[in-house]
């Protein structure tokens, strides 16, 4: 498990103040392709995603990001 502090410094990279890991939340998909993952919530209370990916892995998960912000795009979200 990688320390509080640690994810704290990365979210704050974003502008996002952690008030909550939440480790009882199930993540859908494969953990293999992560080297950690977890669910956090910001003091908005907004739910959030947090992984670590193998550096292989990361051309994958870009196009994985543009496709979905094309479907939201079109309303498709």
């Amino acid at each position: 498990m990688i320390k509080v502090h640690v994810i704290e410094e990365v979210l704050r990279l974003w502008g996002i103040r952690l008030k909550k890991i939440h480790e009882d939340i199930t993540i859908a998909g494969s953990p293999d392709r992560c080297l950690f993952r977890t669910v956090f919530e910001d003091r908005e209370g907004k739910l959030y995603i947090l992984e670590n990916l193998e550096a292989d892995y990361i051309p994958h998960k870009k196009k994985i990001a543009k496709a979905l912000a094309f479907l939201s795009e079109k309303g498709l979200s």
